[in-house]
């Protein structure tokens, strides 16, 4: 196996696994984030970092797939946060699809960039 199949086997596992910790901070009832709610810029920063790596992680892994890999990232991203309506303690709020959806962002644009990189670099 060669050395891009083995790192984008690696990253498909991080992203079930960036997949899973996001679901299950997302749709977990009556999650405690009391202290998160007091600094609400933290929140939106937290929603930021795990968007960011799970997009990273998505895009990696499917590399060949771009085309259905990126709105199936940007899917998540929006599903994840709306799913939240449907679960006791917890509400849909816009700053946090705005993190999400800014972590996706910034996700695709710096795996975009370390693409460009390393095509340059092998140019």
């Amino acid at each position: 196996m060669s050395g891009i199949r083995k790192a984008a086997k690696v990253a498909r596992w991080g992203a079930a696994a960036a997949f899973l910790l996001v679901a299950w901070m997302s749709l977990a009832p009556d999650f405690d984030t009391s202290d998160m709610d007091q600094l609400p810029i933290i929140n939106a920063l937290a929603h930021v970092v795990m968007y960011f790596i799970m997009t990273i992680c998505i895009l990696a892994g499917w590399y060949k797939q771009l085309p259905r890999a990126v709105p199936t990232a940007a899917l998540i991203a929006a599903c994840m946060e709306a799913g939240q309506i449907f679960v006791p303690g917890r509400n849909f709020d816009m700053i946090e699809l705005a993190g999400n959806l800014l972590g996706f962002g910034l996700g695709w644009a710096f795996f975009l960039s370390l693409r460009q990189i390393s095509r340059d670099v092998t140019l």
